[in-house]
């Protein structure tokens, strides 16, 4: 659509009358914000590596805390966990507010039975303006301290609000009766511009 909008053969396309449906739809708008929201969703997480998400490799041992973004991750040590179909340490990291509690995270390095190399699986908390992640790496030392990699990734849930805006714009616009109508060709430059003027 953008290549048609800037090639000059659309200079010479026909004068179209589509009566009352010239008038903009007060439901397209919405298909502009979407677009915006997600081109601004995707530059501020990409394109601004200062403002955008935070990322921390640590090492911790049990009971040992770091800080990101306003959120105190404290490291409660690792333990076994069976799963379905695999075997994993799991470990324990409490997560802090203003010195509260807020919420509990247990990423895991799983090993599948089906295959013999281990695997990171992430823990996530979720939230409308920001999502949390916390992944384990290595045991390093005999004080049962571990790397692992702490995020803050602002705007995640967002990326979808565009798309959904967008879609929620097309359907009402498409809805419209007056986009039904079968476009009648205008027979000439000045009766288009009559018609222009008249419904402007």
């Amino acid at each position: 659509m953008a290549t048609w909008l800037c090639s000059p053969n659309r200079a010479r396309q026909p004068n179209l009358d589509l009566g009352d449906a010239s008038k903009v739809h007060p439901h397209i708008p919405l298909l502009y914000p979407g677009a915006s929201s997600r081109w601004k969703v995707n530059s501020y997480r990409v394109g601004d590596p200062t403002g955008a998400g935070i990322e921390r490799d640590v090492r911790l041992a049990p009971g040992e805390s770091t800080e990101v973004s306003g959120y105190a991750f404290r490291f409660d040590g690792v333990g076994p966990h069976l799963g379905p179909n695999y075997r994993a340490v799991r470990g324990t990291v409490q997560v802090l507010r203003d010195g509260e509690p807020y919420a509990v995270l247990h990423p895991e390095k799983r090993t599948y039975l089906a295959q013999a190399e281990p695997m990171t699986e992430a823990a996530v908390e979720p939230g409308f303006t920001r999502d949390l992640y916390v992944a384990l790496g290595e045991p390093v030392g005999t004080e049962g301290a571990w790397t692992m990699r702490v995020q803050y990734k602002p705007l995640v849930r967002w990326i979808w609000l565009g798309p959904l805006m967008m879609a929620i714009g097309a359907l009402l616009a498409a809805a419209d009766r007056r986009y039904r109508r079968a476009p009648r060709l205008v027979s000439s430059p000045d009766e288009a511009t009559d018609r222009a003027r008249a419904y402007g």
